[in-house]
């Protein structure tokens, strides 16, 4: 069953220059899963680059909307003290085995209708690859905002 759950995945670099229009496009586009798909949990695996960017959107959202919900699955429990500090409006953390990258990925893709992902499609390899093939075989929406650049 899904549950009104986004997940929310993407490249670890992400160029300096484009960092203020990828900002406001994922803005736009997670504010509107809020408003018009009443998208209320959202997932996201940890690393940098565009989760930081992601990170900074919904810490900015949940101000204005305070019932959605913050889940970040991450893959060492030992960096639970630095992710504290940084992350405070995050509401669940999910810890996953040094397996990580298929568990990581069954636990953002489970009960997750949608996908915010920023994606270079030309590259056909590594982590946000290999998630997003596997929730688009589950039938996810996934809005990449590298198409929107």
């Amino acid at each position: 069953m899904k549950e009104n759950t986004c997940f929310i995945i993407g490249h670890r670099v992400i160029s300096k220059k484009n960092y203020n229009i990828i900002y406001y496009l994922t803005k736009v586009v997670v504010e509107i899963l809020i408003v018009q798909k009443n998208i209320t949990n959202f997932k996201i695996g940890y690393t940098k680059g565009f989760s930081n960017i992601a990170f900074s959107v919904l810490t900015e959202l949940k101000n204005i909307y305070p019932n959605i919900n913050l889940t970040l699955v991450l893959h060492n429990t030992n960096l639970n003290k630095i992710y504290y500090k940084i992350f405070k409006n995050v509401d669940n953390v999910l810890y996953v085995s040094k397996n990580y990258i298929l568990e990581e990925s069954n636990k953002l893709i489970e009960n997750s209708e949608y996908c915010v992902c920023f994606f270079i499609e030309s590259i056909k390899r590594g982590r946000t690859f290999k998630i997003l093939n596997k929730a688009d075989k589950n039938n996810i929406k996934i809005y990449n905002i590298f198409k929107y650049l």
